[in-house]
């Protein structure tokens, strides 16, 4: 399992990221034309639709393209996840890695079901 330079798979920079979140400041990562966004910057009554699983073994990806995910612990069940909110062509994309045995997937979810965005999206990311 990936762990923080703390030992904890929690870091420093997820406690960061989330009171930045809460005090509203918005991302400034950019790849381009694809922009990380907060959740705080998103609309909502955003629904994601489930799109594309594949396998991603770099748990350092998005780190590597200057993009900051982020991990979390979500109760009840105590699920290890990373994930990252993008917008890409005005749609918004959810990326998530859960720690468990599918850890070397990564689950794609997105506002709409445009196939060819996608791909597009995956290609500027490296990641087809």
């Amino acid at each position: 399992m990936a762990m923080g330079d703390s030992g904890y798979f929690v870091r420093e920079r997820d406690i960061e990221e989330y009171i930045a979140d809460l005090d509203g400041i918005a991302a400034s990562d950019h790849l381009g034309e694809i922009a990380r966004i907060r959740v705080h910057e998103m609309p909502t009554t955003t629904i994601f639709k489930p799109l594309l699983m594949f396998d991603q073994p770099n748990y350092q990806a998005f780190d590597e393209l200057g993009l900051t995910s982020v991990r979390g612990i979500f109760d009840p069940h105590l699920d290890l996840v990373e994930h990252i909110h993008l917008r890409f062509e005005d749609q918004l994309y959810l990326f998530i890695r859960q720690y468990d045995d599918q850890a070397r997937s990564v689950m794609v979810l997105g506002t709409e079901r445009d196939q060819e965005t996608l791909d597009d999206l995956l290609l500027r990311l490296g990641m087809t």
